[in-house]
């Protein structure tokens, strides 16, 4: 009997401490995941279109100091911000993007960050071009039919012993003369810029 009481005790001991512990866990994440969505619904977001000089006379430092500065904590400062405003740090998706055979570079993000990266990249290119623009999608309807569809997602699959090269691993960052420059994004944009009438074709980060 003493026996079957301690185990009473003992379960009742893990309902009331355990339980209430496991029910809040789950509500904060569902709150959390709540006020998210709220404030995501929310925000107005935009395509900036950029266009570079024919002539960039910069390293890649310059755009890797622009990309540096995107990482910002605007919109979740505080504690209040992201857990009761549901605030989060802007993100952006930056657009390389062919339109029959027109290769353009897009940057899709808030509104409120507009102004910040207009800001940023006159900062390393001041004669940059930066417009609002429709969202480029819009307007094209599929139908399989008449048109094919096919997109695919890039990721690392090999260990860290095949990294991913960058600028640094062309000697981009020693700013070399233009005859020994080695533009990696040179055959992507041949590519893109060999894309037909009637077709679109785009990377996305």
């Amino acid at each position: 009997m003493e026996l079957f009481i301690q185990s009473l005790y003992a379960t009742y001991l893990l309902l009331i401490v355990f339980v209430p512990a496991i029910l809040g866990y789950y509500f904060w994440k569902t709150w959390v995941k709540y006020v998210r969505l709220k404030f995501h619904l929310k925000q107005e977001y935009i395509l900036l279109e950029f266009k570079l000089p024919k002539e960039i006379t910069k390293s890649p430092v310059a755009m890797e100091v622009f990309m540096n500065s995107l990482s910002q904590t605007s919109g979740e400062a505080t504690w209040f911000d992201r857990y009761w405003g549901g605030g989060m740090r802007a993100w952006f998706s930056l657009e390389l993007v062919s339109i029959e055979g027109q290769v353009k570079f897009f940057i899709w993000t808030r509104n409120t960050m507009k102004k910040t990266i207009e800001n940023h990249l006159y900062s390393q290119y001041p004669n940059v071009e930066i417009a609002e623009v429709d969202d480029y999608t819009e307007g094209v309807e599929f139908d399989p039919e008449e048109r094919n569809l096919w997109g695919c997602y890039f990721v690392k699959v090999k260990d860290s012993f095949f990294p991913i090269k960058t600028y640094v691993d062309y000697g981009l960052d020693r700013d070399p003369k233009e005859e020994f420059k080695i533009d990696p994004l040179t055959p992507v944009l041949e590519y893109l810029g060999s894309i037909g009438p009637g077709s679109r074709f785009g990377y996305r980060s």
